[in-house]
């Protein structure tokens, strides 16, 4: 009897309040046992978000946005001084088929920057000088201003890359709305936008820097011949792109593998194992690697400053590398808030990412120019927020801080680095 009055009083009270219960009721179970809670959800399980499968679009909404930011400038900035010197120098490679008015920097993004004038009747005009090559391209032509925004054009496929770097970046070790977030911050960022509205390497850099890191992971979780030739082509064009790539690149690799050694701890015989699975595919990824920069080059061969009496494949990349080494000797002058410095302004190094303009020169020789660290760190103030915002139980919560607190930290310190250096 008493049974049947407590089974009643459930029943009335699930009507009164709208409960529903997908299963039957067993009055003789207590309401605190653990036979009547329901079971929780595993943490090893994959939560799923809604709204997630409209994160690509919101995503490609922001590079829209941001590409529409970027193309209202090409009427209203006038042009700089680096753009004569990369339009001569990449209208020289695709008119003449040579690279001899300055090889300090890579072909790819000068290139990029010549080939929409190339294609719009815009030739060579064989001066002595590249700044002097680089005004008769523009000024010659009879369209100054047309000229100068097909040339910046050329580079906003870099933008397109780094925004999408970001994005997958983000979505396949967190989730996509991480992803949403710091496309976001990438494509609103000022530095990021003037820099993409530049006909300059540095855009270029950035967006081959962080996708060479990403395929790098990529490769190293699923060693293969396929992912060992992404890799070798992504290596090749961050190459090309800009020589700072030869320091950033090895220095991020040194860096991450300490730490993933000093939080992880892994036997000697895993790494030894886990080296021996990526020296497998390791020819396919040199050749891909060393055939992408040598096509970029044109498949020269000759000899160079830094190589002596040798023939070497690619003779302008050591070339260029030597004229880096010489600039880099060279003393630069810089000034900030009335102060003179020939080693730069340390001071800059906490807030650089924010004050510096591209047209405002702030440091020794850099015109406001942007790192290509960028890309990474905007991927990580995605993270930061989307913990901030986030959901509880996650698995990767409780993790994601500490690590990209130490890559904050690396960042801060490679930036601390280059000034030093002048």
């Amino acid at each position: 009897m008493d049974s049947m009055l407590l089974e009643a009083k459930l029943i009335r009270c699930s009507m009164r309040h709208g409960w529903k219960s997908h299963r039957p009721i067993d009055p003789g179970v207590p309401k605190h046992s653990k036979k009547a809670r329901p079971a929780r959800q595993s943490k090893s399980e994959p939560v799923v978000l809604r709204g997630t499968r409209y994160a690509p679009w919101v995503a490609a909404l922001f590079v829209l946005l941001g590409t529409v930011r970027i193309t209202a400038t090409y009427n209203v900035l006038s042009r700089i001084g680096d753009e004569l010197a990369h339009i001569a120098c990449g209208m020289e490679y695709l008119d003449r088929g040579t690279y001899t008015y300055e090889p300090q920097h890579p072909p790819l993004t000068r290139m990029m920057a010549a080939l929409l004038p190339y294609a719009n009747g815009a030739h060579s005009w064989g001066m002595q000088s590249m700044w002097y090559e680089g005004g008769a391209v523009l000024y010659r032509s009879g369209n100054y201003e047309h000229i100068l925004e097909l040339a910046r054009t050329g580079i906003l496929p870099f933008f397109w890359l780094g925004c999408g770097v970001v994005y997958l970046w983000c979505r396949r070790y967190f989730d996509s709305i991480t992803g949403v977030i710091a496309v976001a911050i990438f494509s609103f960022t000022p530095t990021v936008l003037a820099h993409a509205g530049l006909a300059t390497t540095d855009i270029g850099l950035a967006a081959l820097y962080g996708a060479s890191l990403l395929t790098t992971l990529v490769m190293v979780e699923r060693p293969s011949l396929w992912t060992g030739a992404i890799f070798g082509l992504t290596l090749g064009l961050a190459i090309c792109s800009k020589f700072s790539f030869l320091v950033f690149y090895p220095s991020s690799l040194l860096l991450g593998f300490v730490a993933y050694a000093a939080l992880n701890r892994p036997p000697v015989r895993q790494l030894i194992a886990s080296l021996r699975s990526l020296a497998l595919p390791a020819v396919i990824r040199v050749a891909v690697a060393f055939l992408t920069v040598w096509s970029a080059y044109r498949f020269s061969f000759g000899k160079s400053a830094l190589t002596g009496a040798w023939s070497v494949p690619f003779p302008e990349l050591f070339q260029g590398i030597n004229q880096v080494i010489e600039h880099d000797v060279r003393v630069h002058a810089a000034y900030l808030l009335g102060k003179i410095s020939l080693k730069g302004f340390l001071v800059l190094l906490s807030g650089s990412s924010v004050l510096q303009a591209p047209h405002t020169p702030v440091g020794p020789d850099r015109d406001g120019r942007l790192e290509a660290i960028s890309a990474s760190n905007f991927t990580l103030d995605g993270i930061f927020l989307r913990d901030i915002i986030g959901r509880r139980g996650e698995p990767h919560q409780h993790w994601s801080t500490p690590r990209a607190a130490f890559y904050f930290c690396f960042l801060r310190f490679g930036r601390q680095l280059e000034f030093e250096q002048f």
